[in-house]
């Protein structure tokens, strides 16, 4: 995991756009690191080498505090370990995809409750719970549902 800004300068050597959104509109494929790489930021992005690349709707700028990104460090090898033991049929950029939404949505409803100032990473934790029994919430955040995990992450093909 990267923010933007550190991605771009480690394996571009080059300065980071002016937002991530101009970034999305430039991504370039990550296709030559066969990598799987997930970018924070405002929007977080999880692309694939495949030219996949999932845009994240949920999070807040509250996250942006120390151990939030352990947190979701944690919740995508949770996943990850759930999806083989379980043998289901998700990607591994979807169940990346599935953690960075639970995570923002879990720091969405931490914020609701007490406001993005003083959210806390282990206010995260306190909320996955929430998040993973009624992913509906960033139900107006989203454009298309996918899969039970996925039902309201963006997805873009290349």
């Amino acid at each position: 995991m990267l923010h933007v800004d550190a991605y771009i300068r480690a394996i571009f050597d080059a300065d980071p756009p002016l937002d991530n959104e101009h970034f999305l509109h430039h991504f370039p494929s990550p296709s030559f690191l066969l990598a799987l790489i997930a970018l924070k930021g405002a929007r977080t992005l999880v692309a694939a080498p495949d030219g996949t690349l999932f845009v994240n709707p949920t999070g807040n700028a509250g996250m942006a505090s120390g151990g939030s990104g352990d947190v979701l460090t944690g919740m995508i090898g949770a996943l990850m370990a759930q999806v083989q033991c379980r043998n289901l049929p998700v990607s591994l950029a979807e169940t990346v995809a599935a953690a960075v939404f639970l995570h923002g949505l879990a720091g969405d409803i931490g914020s609701w409750e007490k406001g993005e100032v003083a959210l806390v990473a282990g206010d995260l934790l306190e909320h996955l719970p929430r998040a993973i029994n009624e992913p509906e919430l960033a139900w107006p955040l989203t454009l298309r549902p996918l899969s039970p995990f996925l039902r309201f992450v963006v997805r873009w093909q290349r």
